[in-house]
C-alpha cells in the first residue's frame, strides 16, 4: 500500500482535476483510504454513476459524514468539491499533524476520485509555493510567507448543496452570493433527524470560520511584527545617515566661537601695532 498527498503541516490534500466525462463507483472502487493523524480510516462511497456538480456536492458530503462517523479523532474532517477538484481537510493543524490518501488497496477509490498520481493535475500540500499570494517577508532567498484564505462559501461549508442531497431541502432558495437568483437548497429543518445533522453541519461550518479567522489573525501578526521591525530599521538607517551627511551643530559652533576670539584678539593686536608708530612721531614733535 503506498501513501500519497502528505500534508503534515496544515492537514489538508486535493485531488487532481476530475474528468470531464464523470466516473462510475462500484464495488471495485467504492472505498477510500484516509489516514489521520496516524488513525487509518476506511470512506465508504455510493456506488453509482457522477457525471454532475451536483453529483459531486453530494459525493462531497456523503465522504464527510463517512469519514467523520469513522475516526476517533478529534479532527473535524471537511471534504469540499470547488468545481474542479476535492479537498479534504480537517483542523489538525500542528506540526505533527498527518492527513494522507492511501493508494493500492482492495477497493481503492483514490484514481478514480483524481488523487491518485497518474492523474493530471497539481497537489496541494499547503507549502508557501502552493499559497494564493507569496509575500516576501525578508531580505533572503526563503523568507516568504504564503497567504490564503480557505473557501468559506455556503456550499463549501456544508450549509447549502448545488444538487440533491440528504438533509437539504428539495428546491432552490439560496443564492449563489452573486445573483439574486435560487441556485442552492439549504439546510432541511423540517424534521427532527436533518435539525439533528444540520446542527453538526452548522458546528463545523462555525468551526471552519473559526480555523481561517485564526489563521489569518496569525498572519496579520507576523506581518505587523515584519513592520514593526522594517520601522525600527529605517529610523536607525535615517540615524546612520544623518551622522555622515548632517554636521555636528554643536561642534560646529564651539569651533565658530573659537575662531572668531581669535579673529577678534588678532584685530586687537594690529590696531596695537599701528598705533605705535604714531605714538613715536608725536613723542619727536
Amino acid at each position: 500500500m503506498r501513501a500519497i498527498g502528505t500534508a503534515p503541516r496544515v492537514a489538508e490534500v486535493s485531488s487532481f482535476a476530475i474528468p470531464a466525462n464523470g466516473f462510475n463507483i462500484n464495488s471495485d472502487n467504492s472505498q477510500l483510504q484516509v489516514v489521520i493523524d496516524g488513525e487509518p480510516v476506511t470512506a465508504v462511497i455510493k456506488e453509482g454513476a457522477y457525471n454532475s456538480q451536483e453529483d459531486y456536492q453530494r459525493l462531497a458530503r456523503e465522504l464527510e459524514d463517512s469519514i467523520n462517523k469513522a475516526t476517533t479523532k478529534a479532527a473535524d474532517v471537511r471534504v469540499s468539491y470547488d468545481g474542479v477538484r476535492f479537498t479534504i481537510s480537517s483542523s489538525l493543524n500542528g506540526s505533527g499533524s498527518e492527513l494522507r490518501i492511501l493508494t493500492g488497496s482492495a477497493g481503492d477509490a483514490s484514481t478514480v476520485l483524481g488523487f491518485a498520481v497518474q492523474n493530471m493535475g497539481k497537489w496541494d500540500t499547503g507549502s508557501n509555493h502552493d499559497a494564493a499570494v507569496n509575500l516576501q517577508l525578508g531580505a533572503n532567498e526563503g523568507q516568504t510567507m504564503g497567504l490564503s484564505i480557505g473557501d468559506t462559501r455556503s456550499f463549501a461549508l456544508g450549509l447549502t448543496v448545488l444538487g440533491q442531497a440528504e438533509g437539504y431541502s428539495t428546491v432552490n432558495n439560496v443564492t449563489d452570493g452573486v445573483s439574486q437568483i435560487t441556485k442552492e437548497k439549504a439546510l432541511d429543518f423540517t424534521d427532527f433527524e436533518n435539525a439533528a445533522k444540520a446542527i453538526t453541519r452548522i458546528d463545523r461550518a462555525i468551526n471552519t470560520i473559526s480555523i481561517e479567522r485564526s489563521k489569518l489573525g496569525a498572519m496579520q501578526n507576523r506581518l505587523e511584527y515584519t513592520v514593526n521591525n522594517l520601522k525600527v530599521f529605517t529610523e536607525n538607517l535615517t540615524a546612520s545617515e544623518s551622522r555622515i551627511r548632517d554636521a555636528d551643530m554643536a561642534l560646529e559652533m564651539t569651533n565658530l566661537t573659537k575662531n572668531n576670539i581669535i579673529n577678534q584678539a588678532a584685530t586687537a593686536m594690529l590696531a596695537q601695532a599701528n598705533q605705535l608708530p604714531q605714538g613715536i612721531l608725536q613723542l619727536l614733535q
